[in-house]
């Protein structure tokens, strides 16, 4: 068994406010896989060009370096943030844990228009926490059938979607959400 725990956070420009968010929910959690939205850390709203790419990326490994010594021994963090590499922007879920810190999935699928900065990414990783396989979709990926089919195909238990899904189009989520997991006879959290 695997106690999971979703976290719903108002994310802002106020990336320091974020940290603090974040690093609250970890220390009150009783879980042992925690999921935070799509851009937790900074939110859609923060000016993510303002400053030069190695700095924002040394901040953000700051970030959650700092998160990182909340979580305790048996515990996983996802969490989404930006990922810089090759003077691009990534919109990314970094799995954090007691140990280590690494980027598990790279957003492939951006949405028209909000995700203008950000390249389309490449990386999907399968995770196993507890003898779970799980697969990540991040937000407007819910959308395509063929990202959660390549991940049942590999094996994947558990689909986790982090997402900043808006109010606007909330029916969409909860039907999208259901389709996913009746299609793919698995769990979707």
């Amino acid at each position: 068994m695997l106690r999971i725990e979703l976290f719903q956070i108002e994310s802002t420009s106020d990336i320091e406010n974020n940290i603090t968010k974040i690093k609250n929910f970890i220390k009150n959690s009783e879980g042992e896989l925690l999921v935070f939205p799509e851009l937790a850390l900074t939110s859609y709203k923060a000016d993510l060009f303002q400053f030069s790419q190695n700095f924002i990326q040394d901040f953000i490994n700051k970030a959650l370096s700092e998160i990182q010594k909340e979580i305790q021994e048996g515990q996983w963090v996802l969490l989404g943030a930006p990922f810089y590499k090759e003077d691009k922007i990534y919109n990314v879920i970094y799995l954090l844990s007691s140990q280590d810190i690494e980027v598990v999935a790279e957003k492939m699928l951006l949405f028209p228009g909000l995700d203008d900065i950000f390249t389309p990414g490449s990386k999907r990783k399968i995770l196993e926490v507890k003898g779970i396989k799980l697969g990540i979709i991040i937000c407007f990926e819910l959308r395509c059938p063929e990202i959660a089919r390549e991940l049942i195909k590999e094996g994947v238990d558990l689909l986790i979607v982090p997402a900043q899904w808006p109010v606007s189009r909330i029916e969409h989520w909860k039907n999208l959400l259901k389709t996913r997991a009746i299609e793919n006879k698995c769990y979707v959290i």
